[in-house]
């Protein structure tokens, strides 16, 4: 099963950068070996403020809500306007970045600023979302786990499990 992802821009949907560190593509095949996972987005590694072009908007990296809409309904008219081999499914990640409040259903507090701040607080080395996100998301998450503390990621989990069950 081929699956086109589409995700954000942040150090844990790339993770290249840093060599053999591993990045969300990675995690989703460890987890689910049976899948082609294809990246559609980000399209690059994520660049310095000062070396992204102006009228590179579509490919610009970190959307999120309604920009990163945009970006994939270009992606995707791209993807069939060139004639791309078609997949079984679309995978879209867009994460909070935020430990998230059901109740109020908004973020509370920002999850790598906490991270930062508790590495600071607890240890000679701080806290980096370009080396430790990458790390921590392919060696460290346990999904079973996150299932169990997190109802919004236990029914995306699910129901990615439930494609490796299809005919």
């Amino acid at each position: 099963m081929v699956i086109w992802l589409l995700a954000g821009g942040g150090e844990s949907e790339l993770g290249e950068r840093e060599g053999d560190i591993k990045g969300i593509v990675c995690f989703f095949e460890k987890h689910f070996p049976d899948f082609i996972f294809h990246r559609v987005t980000p399209v690059r590694n994520k660049r310095t403020p000062d070396r992204v072009k102006s009228n590179a908007a579509v490919d610009a990296l970190g959307k999120t809500g309604e920009a990163f809409a945009k970006q994939i309904k270009a992606k995707l008219d791209d993807k069939i306007k060139y004639g791309s081999p078609l997949c079984d499914a679309i995978l879209i990640v867009d994460d909070l970045d935020c430990c998230y409040d059901e109740s109020k259903n908004s973020c509370h507090d920002k999850l790598s600023e906490l991270l930062i701040e508790s590495s600071r607080q607890k240890n000679q080395t701080v806290y980096s979302k370009v080396r430790h996100t990458p790390f921590l998301l392919y060696e460290s998450l346990k999904p079973d786990v996150v299932a169990g503390k997190c109802p919004i990621f236990r029914d995306f989990f699910t129901q990615l499990q439930n494609l490796n069950q299809r005919p």
